[in-house]
């Protein structure tokens, strides 16, 4: 096929092209309708003349198809979204029991003795014995291992130990086992005179 033939025939195919769009163009146009025409009412009041207002004509089948299409192309294309579901009203909280006179927590009862304790720069321990005569060794902040239990070790002493039993503190005293022999110092030196 030489240039020529070849012009032609893309001329010919976008001439074929051209009409089929004009013909569509022609067709989509033909089925609007024009606009709806102005009451008598509106335009005598425009134009400062009262004329008589028609009565409105009863609708016919294809003007009615024609509302319904026009008012369903003029809704939203999607569906409007659903509202949240309503919140739960929070309920009232129930009023508080208020207790007039509460009853006094009782400290439990310490059947221990402070053995001893030995007092460090570093840290310093205790020595507690219960009745039953088992004896537990603790710093302080340490819970005892002794019968009742939950007992806390607060401060420690050279002769006393402050405990914590279920929120009250309790204090124990060193128990001096040594007796004054009657004569002499207490406090004396233990050294020999020298000669």
């Amino acid at each position: 096929m030489d240039l020529t033939a070849q012009r032609r025939l893309i001329t010919a195919s976008t001439a074929g092209f051209l009409a089929v769009a004009a013909a569509g163009v022609v067709w989509s146009l033909a089925g609007i309708d024009p606009p709806a025409r102005q009451s008598d009412s509106t335009r005598g009041s425009k134009r400062g003349i009262n004329l008589p207002v028609d009565p409105p004509q009863p609708a016919t089948v294809q003007q009615a198809a024609r509302v319904d299409l026009a008012l369903k192309l003029q809704q939203p294309l999607y569906d409007p979204p659903k509202p949240p579901p309503p919140k739960p009203q929070p309920k009232p909280d129930p009023k508080p029991v208020v207790v007039r006179n509460p009853p006094a927590v009782k400290a439990a009862r310490l059947d221990w003795t402070l053995s001893g304790t030995i007092i460090d720069s570093d840290q310093s321990v205790a020595i507690l014995t219960d009745a039953s005569g088992k004896t537990d060794i603790r710093a302080a902040g340490e819970v005892v291992e002794l019968s009742p239990p939950g007992v806390l070790v607060r401060k420690i002493d050279s002769e006393k130990v402050t405990l914590e039993v279920r929120g009250t503190e309790s204090t124990l005293r060193l128990k001096s086992s040594f007796q004054s022999s009657g004569g002499g110092r207490p406090d004396r030196p233990n050294r020999r005179p020298s000669r």
